[in-house]
């Protein structure tokens, strides 16, 4: 019945719920092809450029080991839509915490 239970708990979860909240207005980013920013690899943020966008998604290239990756441009892999949830989900505890 609901899709979320076949989305095993954790950080995926909540991004799935999110994305059906926003859909069919997700958060993407404008990029383009040389722009360069931070994407977590393995645990770790890391510098990458855009090598060719596609519609919700771009190809990036990881400037330590030049591994080619095709993301989507709302992951929360990239830094500045990782901060942006972080600070939702601040927001929404302190509003949980203040109706207490």
């Amino acid at each position: 019945e609901d899709v979320l239970d076949d989305v095993p708990d954790g950080a995926h979860k909540c991004f799935v719920r999110q994305y059906l909240k926003d859909w069919p207005y997700p958060h993407l980013n404008k990029y383009r092809a040389g722009q360069s920013f931070n994407v977590e690899l393995n645990g770790v943020m890391q510098m990458c450029e855009v090598v060719a966008v596609d519609c919700s998604l771009m190809q990036v290239v990881f400037q330590e080991n030049q591994r080619r990756e095709w993301i989507f441009r709302g992951s929360m892999r990239l830094e500045h839509i990782a901060r942006l949830w972080e600070e939702r989900n601040k927001q929404e505890s302190k509003d949980d915490s203040d109706s207490d």
